[in-house]
């Protein structure tokens, strides 16, 4: 399943967000894990995502990410938990970040 980046929802006409949210919901309940999805927060089990102020402040550390990169970092991680059963690690978040925004982690 892929998540539609949220700049091109009115090329697709659709948004696959609430999918892949509802499919994160099932796994984690599957799971027993703890999931939290917010505005400026996600948690999956452990793992805690937060934008503040153009902040991302995670386990691994502090990145940049604007609001619409927010957006669609939310739905990848949600797809990734959904598809793996587990919270990304390092590596996986580095490229879920360079997806959602294009940059390199710090």
């Amino acid at each position: 399943m892929s998540v539609i980046d949220q700049r091109d929802k009115h090329r697709f006409g659709e948004d696959s967000t609430s999918i892949v949210l509802e499919n994160a919901k099932r796994k984690a309940a599957s799971l027993g894990l703890r999931l939290v999805v917010e505005d400026d927060r996600i948690e999956i089990g452990d793992f805690k995502a937060e934008a503040i102020g153009g902040e991302l402040r995670t386990p691994f550390g502090s990145y940049l990410v604007e609001s619409d990169e927010w957006d669609l970092l939310k739905g990848l991680l949600l797809n990734f938990f959904a598809s793996n059963g587990r919270p990304p690690n390092l590596r996986e978040f580095a490229e879920i970040y360079f997806a959602a925004t294009g940059r390199e982690p710090p």
